[in-house]
Order: C-alpha cells, then sequence, then structure tokens
C-alpha cells in the first residue's frame, strides 16, 4: 500500500531521510526558495541576500499560485507548470530541484502543499526554514522568532544558525 500511495500521490511525505548539515565555512552554494506574493517582497528577498552573502553561489525559485501576478518567468513557478501527477514542465525548476545545494532556505511564514512537494523533492543536503507545525517531515533546522516577524530578521536568523553549525 505504500508503494502505491507514493506513486499515485508523489507530493505524499515519505520517510524523512537523515540530513548531514555541513559547516557554514565550507559552504559551497545555496537555494533559495519562497513564496511569490508580490514583485516588491521577491525584489526585497533578493537584496537582503546580495547584501548579506555578495560572493556566494545563490539560486532562486518561487512559487505563485496568482496566475495574474508579474513576475520573471525564469525564477517564479506558476501552477500552471505542474501537472497533475506532481511532474514539473519547466527545465530550470527542474535543475533547481536535482541541484544538490548546501543549504535550501525556505523563505516564508505559511506553506502550500505545492511549497512542501518542492521543499521534499530538493536534493539540498540541509533544508533551513520557519517553525510551523507539522512541517518536521521536510525541514531539517526550523527557527521561531521572537522578534518582529520580517523577511529580514527571518533570513539573518537562519543564517546566523546555519553559521554555527
Amino acid at each position: 500500500m505504500l508503494g502505491i500511495k507514493h506513486k499515485i500521490f508523489p507530493w505524499y511525505p515519505k520517510k524523512k531521510k537523515k540530513s548531514y548539515c555541513i559547516p557554514a565555512q565550507q559552504q559551497a552554494s545555496i537555494g533559495i526558495l519562497h513564496h511569490y506574493e508580490e514583485a516588491a517582497i521577491y525584489q526585497k528577498i533578493q537584496i537582503i541576500f546580495e547584501h548579506i552573502l555578495p560572493h556566494q553561489k545563490k539560486k532562486f525559485l518561487c512559487y505563485t499560485s496568482k496566475p495574474s501576478a508579474i513576475y520573471d518567468p525564469k525564477v517564479v513557478l506558476s501552477h500552471k507548470s505542474i501537472n497533475l501527477w506532481g511532474g514539473i514542465y519547466t527545465p530550470w525548476a527542474n535543475s533547481f530541484l536535482k541541484e544538490s545545494f548546501n543549504y535550501l532556505y525556505f523563505v516564508a511564514f505559511d506553506t502550500t502543499p505545492v511549497l512542501n512537494y518542492l521543499i521534499q523533492k530538493s536534493q539540498a543536503k540541509c533544508k533551513v526554514g520557519y517553525y510551523m507545525e507539522k512541517q518536521e517531515k521536510y525541514l531539517d533546522i526550523m527557527l521561531r522568532l521572537h522578534t518582529a516577524h520580517t523577511y529580514e530578521n527571518l533570513i539573518t536568523q537562519m543564517l546566523r544558525y546555519t553559521k554555527m553549525i
């Protein structure tokens, strides 16, 4: 039954693999996954990462559920790019998910089943994100903010804790 469930529902959470988080000094590449809400937030997240990690190899993948959103088609994945069985039509999104990042930063304060599926499909060695109930199946490190819930605070805390590894 378990095998059939995973073939029919590829987004169904599988048993979590053991994570191998590596020290931040050895970081070679990072992936950033977030929910695309509006262009201003997307640009702000890019600016924060460029400011904090200027010489780091970074790749972005955003998911939007709004079909009319104005976005960069080389970075933002819409629900039209995903078929019923969980296959992704765009080759750049598939390459993002197959790349073995040292860290995948999930920059969002809420999630959707599609974002959980993208986190699960990612080949990243360590997945870091905001603390949400039932996210332990997908993320290796989850953070709870005690200060203001802004993207800047979330990103700086994620980077701070990964550097302590």
